[in-house]
This record gives structure tokens, sequence and C-alpha cells, in this order.
């Protein structure tokens, strides 16, 4: 049934549809994936996998330093830090800024020099300042001890930059010393507990409902704490699938005129068979079932090189973007939830439209009156 010209042709255009759209589900959801955990793998890189917020007597630093101690023999490996808002100022350019001063060097400063400031790339840019130069830190909730209608400020080297490919991190943040936080708020305090490795915080949060005042410890995990921008990846995700779904649909619409004019240039093959004995249910299943095969193959194809195109995005050998770009690699994620959604939702179109098209056929198809019309 395949060799002739116009019936072959009729059924790959059929497949190819169902080809495309596995292949093209499979790797925008790969590609997608891989890009939204990118961006929440670099946040949680800098701002930690969850912070703790200090308060009341808690974030004394001798207090700071014990709770911190104590969670560590429990297994729990937190840096204190002082997080402030302040004002930058270079020259005569002024930015604000959110400031983190480490008590010990976080696992991404481990390869930066840390003197008195690290700053972001971008906030660097927009201060106009180079490595090696002074920027003042003007604190908005401090005054000076003499003058007290005169903000407080001290001045810091500039080390080191941090490039994170966040513009909300690159925008905004910096790391200092903490003796030059410390001094610019003149109190000696620490009020965040950062965890840079993942685990069961919900364990964490029940360890610290044992201590003395609890209502001082606030535990939020990353997520909690860029609540909208999760929210928007997975309703991007979400608004990714029903796209896709309502495009393999209308693909399914395509491949139903193709099934029916296919099944239109086969009935006399099928004619013949009945002739032979084959009873019309029969054929009806056989043909559901060749529509089916051909689409699980199709289906298949598609999904396999959409896997293989991501492999080899993830490699790192395919470069999408153009050289001005820092990341010029599109990252790629497979899982095998992806897998079954980029092969189920063609694939059940295409089964959908298929027992429609074979219901169709057999109902309006006489296989007597074919016979008789060939002789």
């Amino acid at each position: 049934m395949l060799k002739a010209q116009t019936r072959q042709g009729l059924l790959i255009l059929a497949m190819v549809g169902l080809f495309l759209s596995a292949f093209a589900l499979q790797a925008l959801q790969g590609a997608m994936q891989g890009l939204q955990n990118s961006q929440l793998a670099k946040g949680k890189r800098i701002e930690g996998q969850a912070v703790l917020q200090l308060k009341g007597a808690y974030q004394d630093a001798l207090a700071a330093a014990k709770l911190q101690e104590k969670l560590a023999r429990q297994g729990w490996k937190g840096y204190l830090a002082l997080e402030e808002e302040v004002l930058l100022r270079h020259a005569n350019y002024l930015a604000p800024g959110l400031g983190r001063a480490f008590a010990q060097t976080p696992p991404f400063l481990q390869d930066k020099e840390v003197k008195d400031l690290v700053l972001a790339q971008d906030l660097a840019y927009s201060l106009q300042v180079l490595r090696g130069e002074n920027i003042s830190l003007i604190s908005p909730v401090a005054s000076h001890f003499l003058l007290t209608e005169i903000p407080q400020e001290v001045s810091g080297e500039v080390s080191d930059f941090v490039v994170a490919q966040l513009p909300a991190i690159d925008g905004t943040h910096f790391w200092v010393r903490p003796g030059l936080m410390q001094n610019l708020i003149r109190q000696k305090i620490y009020n965040r507990l950062v965890f840079y490795e993942a685990g069961d915080f919900k364990a964490l949060q029940t360890i610290l409902a044992q201590e003395a005042h609890p209502q001082d410890l606030l535990l939020e995990t990353w997520e909690e704490q860029n609540d909208t921008l999760v929210w928007s990846l997975k309703l991007e995700h979400a608004m990714m699938l029903i796209l896709f779904s309502a495009m393999a649909f209308l693909v399914s619409l395509s491949i139903t005129s193709g099934m029916m004019a296919f099944l239109a240039k086969v009935k006399e093959d099928l004619a013949a068979f009945w002739l032979l004995g084959a009873s019309a249910p029969r054929l009806a299943r056989s043909v559901r079932g060749f529509i089916y095969f051909s689409a699980a193959v199709a289906v298949s194809g598609g999904v396999v090189v959409g896997i293989v195109f991501l492999k080899l995005m993830a490699s790192g050998k395919l470069y999408l973007m153009p050289a001005v770009f820092v990341d010029r690699t599109i990252p790629a994620e497979i899982t095998c939830s992806n897998v079954a959604l980029s092969f189920l939702i063609p694939y059940l179109m295409a089964v959908i439209c298929g027992q429609y098209v074979v219901r169709k056929f057999m109902a309006q198809t006489s296989y007597l009156a074919v016979v008789r019309r060939d002789n």
C-alpha cells in the first residue's frame, strides 16, 4: 500500500507533521526548562539555598556565632552575614545597593580577592568604578556620631567584581568586609545566616522551633523569597504546554484530512482483502492499528531527534548566540516528564484523529459497491 506515489506522499505528509510536533515539543521543553533551571542555579549560587533571618537577641555577634556553631554540629553549615541597604557614591555617581558582609567567605567568593568591597558587574558600571578605587557607603539608617543630622559614611577599596548574569543581582548587590559594614551602622551584629548547601529545610525548621525564642528566627528558602519569579516560571511552562497542545491539535486536523485522503486511495486494496474473506471489523482494526503504529513511530522519532538535539546543545559544541553574549550556549534539561509529555500529547491527538477517521471511513465505505464499480 505504500509504494504508489500518491498514497505514500499522503501518509508521509501526515507522519512528518507528527514528527515535527514531537520534536518541537521536546526541544522547546528541554531548552526552556534548562534556561529556567540555569536562572535558578545562578540565583541560588549567589543568594543561597535558604536564608535564616536573625532578629532580637540573635542578632548579637556572639549569639549569632553560637547559633551558627550549634546548627553546624547538626549538619547545617551556614554563613553569617550582615545585610543592609545603602547608598554608594563614587565621584559624582550615586547608586543604591544591597550589601552583604559575610563573617566567613561564601563559596561563590572563594576565587575572588576580597579586601574591602566586591561589586556586582552592572553596579560597578553604573558607578564608573575600577578595581583599586575607593567608593563611599552611606547609610540611611545611621547618622554621624557627632553631627546627628548627617548620615553615617565610610569608604572602602574595590578589590574585585562578580558577574552573576542576573539583572536583579548584577545591578544592586555588593559584598563588603564585616568590620566596614558594622562600622557604617555602628553595631556589631549579624542579621542573616545563609545556607548554600541543599537540604531538607523543613527538618531545619523543626530544629529552630526548639530554640528559646523561635519567633526571632525566620527561615525562608530561595523559592519562598522569590515566589513571584518561581510562579511566573511555572506559568510560562504551563502556557507553553497549552500552546503546543493547541498546535498539535491543529496539526492533527491536517493529519485527519491526510488520512482520509490516504484511506480513499487504498479502499480498493481493502475491498480486495474483503473479497478474500476478511471481515469489515477486522479490516477496521487493521487500518486503525496501522495508523497507531505509524503515529507511534513518527512521534518516537521526533522525541529521539529532539533528545539528540538537546544533548548537542548541552555539550557546548553548538553555539546559537552571537559572540557578544556572555553565555553563548543554551542549557538543556532532559527529564522523564518532558519526554512523556512530548510523546503523549501528539500521539494522543493522532489516536483521537485516527479513531475518528477510521470510524467515518468505515461508515461511508461499502466494499460491495467498490467491487461492483471496479467490475
